[in-house]
C-alpha cells in the first residue's frame, strides 16, 4: 500500500471517530465541565455572533447542607431555547459536589461513569438535542455537608436556524457562588 493511500486511509477513520463522538453528545454530555469554549470536537469555532444574555439563577446566595435549592437556567430574551445543558456544581477546590436530582419521566440524566470520567451526581445533562423551552431548565440541587463555598456553571448548545446543527452555538454561563448558610439560635450568622 502507498504511503498516500494509508495516509487517506488515516484520515477518513479519523473523520469517523469524530464524527462518531461528536454525535454522542445529541444524547448528553460525555464530560462533567467545561472551562473554555470552544467545546471541541463539537465545533472549531463559535458561532459569529456569540450566544450571549445566558445566567443561573437561585432564590438565594446561600445554601444550608442537605436543604434542596433550585437551580435556574435562563436567559434575557424569553424566547431563546437550548439544545444542549450541562450543569455543574464543584468546590472551590474543584472537586466535584452536592447532588442533581432527576425526576422520573425526566429529561435530564446523570453523566454515567467511563472513560475516565466520574462526575458522582455533581453534573447533569440532556437526554436529546430536542429544543428546550427556558421553563424546563429548573434543576433540583441538594448542597454538601460540609462548611465550602461551591461553584455551579452551565454550558449551552443554543437552539438555532442552521439546518446543518448548532454545535458552534456554545455558551457558558458566569459562575454562580453558594456559600454554606451558618445558622445559630435559628438566625443566620
Amino acid at each position: 500500500m502507498s504511503k498516500r493511500f494509508l495516509s487517506q486511509l488515516s484520515i477518513l477513520f479519523s473523520s469517523v471517530l469524530c464524527i462518531s463522538s461528536a454525535s454522542a453528545n445529541s444524547f448528553g454530555s460525555p464530560v462533567c465541565d467545561v472551562q473554555s469554549l470552544p467545546l471541541l470536537p463539537m465545533a472549531n469555532a463559535v458561532s459569529n455572533p456569540v450566544p450571549t444574555g445566558w445566567s443561573l439563577r437561585t432564590d438565594r446566595s446561600y445554601y444550608q447542607s442537605g436543604a434542596p435549592l433550585e437551580i435556574r437556567i435562563g436567559n434575557v430574551d424569553p424566547l431563546k431555547r437550548v439544545r444542549g445543558v450541562l450543569l455543574w456544581s464543584k468546590s472551590t477546590d474543584f472537586q466535584p459536589v452536592g447532588s442533581f436530582l432527576v425526576g422520573p419521566g425526566s429529561m435530564w440524566q446523570l453523566i454515567p461513569p467511563g472513560n475516565g470520567v466520574f462526575c458522582q451526581q455533581a453534573s447533569i445533562t440532556h437526554m436529546d438535542a430536542a429544543p428546550k423551552q427556558q421553563s424546563t431548565l429548573v434543576f433540583s440541587w441538594t448542597p454538601p455537608a460540609n462548611d465550602a463555598d461551591v461553584q455551579l456553571r452551565a454550558f449551552l448548545i443554543e437552539d438555532c436556524a442552521l439546518v446543518t446543527g448548532c454545535r458552534g452555538a456554545q455558551a457558558l454561563t458566569q459562575t454562580l457562588l453558594l456559600g454554606e448558610a451558618v445558622f445559630r439560635d435559628r438566625f443566620e450568622d
